[in-house]
């Protein structure tokens, strides 16, 4: 992750080699705790959805290699949000009436986050 978040928008073919390379590597480790797990009756864990993401950007990766395209890098079109961020957006809109809910809990957060950078 740290190699996609210091890329720029397109990734250069070293850090797209790199990226394959690390990302196959976790990829594979993981399927071999998998397997080791099956095969001796241990507990077994679901594929979490960041491995499947994980998965398809690999994929996607080893065909712009193959067919020498430009990477692009998938930070780019990722979201992300921070644990707590629902969490305070939600504790903010439960005391704002129900036909103002949307507009005020908007207001109160950015009041929120304008009082956190003024202390800063």
């Amino acid at each position: 992750m740290k190699l996609l978040f210091n890329a720029g928008l397109w990734l250069t073919k070293r850090q797209r080699d790199a990226a394959i390379k690390f990302l196959g590597g976790a990829l594979q480790k993981y399927e071999a705790c998998a397997q080791f797990a099956f095969d001796t009756d241990l507990c077994t864990w679901k594929i979490q959805p960041k491995f499947h993401l994980a998965g398809e950007v690999l994929y996607a990766f080893r065909v712009n290699k193959l067919n020498r395209q430009a990477t692009i890098n998938p930070v780019s079109y990722a979201t992300q949000l921070d644990e707590d961020f629902v969490g305070r957006v939600s504790t903010i809109s439960r005391y704002v009436a129900s036909r103002t809910l949307h507009e005020r809990t908007i207001r109160k957060y950015l009041l929120a986050l304008k009082s956190m950078w003024e202390s800063e």
